[in-house]
């Protein structure tokens, strides 16, 4: 997995994981103030250049990532998923990713 801090590519992640099922109940389980919505966050990364290397939000951007790719690893790369698998998979990348 290769790290980005392109905000840019956090709203693609976001806007892929809200079409699969990710809900504002789940994604703010990923982030670092715990109240944040997606839409929220989408706005704040349209208008940032770049996050810092060993930031919070490019730590949230390597949660969402994993989240991401466990769904595509276990449920295929399109469609709804059920939120079981979403919050198994929120789990995972809070052990791999733990927030700061």
């Amino acid at each position: 997995m290769t790290d980005s801090l392109d905000p840019q590519d956090s709203i693609r992640l976001l806007e892929n994981l809200r079409a699969r099922g990710l809900t504002n109940e789940l994604y703010r389980q990923l982030h670092h103030l715990g109240y944040d919505t997606i839409s929220a966050h989408i706005r704040y990364c349209s208008k940032t250049a770049e996050f810092q290397r060993d930031g919070t939000n490019a730590s949230l951007q390597r949660r969402l990532r994993f989240v991401l790719d466990e769904i595509q690893r276990v449920h295929g790369p399109s469609g709804i998923v059920d939120q079981r698998a979403l919050a198994s998979a929120v789990r995972g990348a809070l052990r791999n990713y733990p927030l700061l």
